[in-house]
């Protein structure tokens, strides 16, 4: 009979490439991957929208109690998560938004990531004013100053602010698993955990540990890609917010 070895042979004398073709025909990753992306998308639009704003409000503009209340908005990076993650499920269920991907991307539009709104800020502060006293004496309004002349120049913090929330997006487990129930709205991160539970728990289910661990590799490309792709402006945009406070 077969000689047992130990420890057993764990890597195999060739690669077996079709391990991602058996593991593409079992795993929902296009439905996973649209979800995800549409996640990504919505939370990037509404986060670089509503932040930049507040930043740009708190760097540029005068007005009383502007000091305490910037204080006030770090101040929330404060509250944990999981402290407010019972009342928004309330105030989401009271709305009907349960699985469905909007509690998920409208909250973004509200300007709720503090740590952002000091990224902007803090890039902001280092462009000098004399480009808003420029644009202004043009007859440009704020809102047309904040378009045409500050988001133009902020592109080292843009970056940084997307590849952050691209990095936290696709790798969500938490709140997606909260809000998410049924499969067609599974994000990549619930449903390969979904798909590892079926393997282990039911014997039945089709999947395997080399299924498992392909679709895996092909989920974790994306951001590898975008890191080693982007990571001149990350760097760029970290130092360059740290400047100026």
């Amino acid at each position: 009979g077969e000689v047992f070895q130990y420890p057993p042979k764990l890597i195999p004398s060739v690669i077996q490439w079709w391990n991602y073709s058996d593991a593409w025909a079992q795993f929902p990753f296009l439905s996973a991957l649209k979800n995800t992306m549409l996640i990504v998308v919505g939370v990037s639009l509404g986060r670089v929208a509503s932040c930049s704003l507040t930043a740009y409000v708190f760097a540029r503009l005068r007005f009383p109690l502007r000091n305490v209340l910037f204080m006030l908005v770090l101040s929330t990076m404060m509250i944990p998560y999981h402290a407010v993650l019972l009342p928004q499920y309330l105030f989401f269920r009271n709305l009907g938004w349960l699985d469905s991907l909007r509690p998920l991307i409208a909250p973004q539009f509200l300007a709720v990531s503090a740590f952002y709104v000091f990224l902007f800020r803090q890039f902001f502060m280092t462009i000098p004013p004399d480009y808003d006293d420029a644009a202004r004496i043009d007859g440009a309004s704020y809102f047309g100053t904040f378009w045409h002349i500050i988001l133009p120049m902020s592109k080292a913090v843009l970056g940084t602010v997307l590849i952050f929330t691209f990095m936290e997006q696709w790798n969500d487990f938490l709140a997606p698993l909260i809000y998410l129930n049924s499969k067609d709205n599974l994000t990549l991160a619930i449903a390969i955990k979904q798909w590892q539970y079926m393997a282990t728990a039911m014997f039945y289910h089709p999947a395997k540990w080399n299924h498992i661990m392909a679709m895996c590799t092909l989920i974790s490309v994306p951001p590898v890609l975008v890191f080693f792709f982007t990571q001149r402006y990350f760097v760029q945009g970290v130092v360059v917010t740290g400047i100026k406070g």
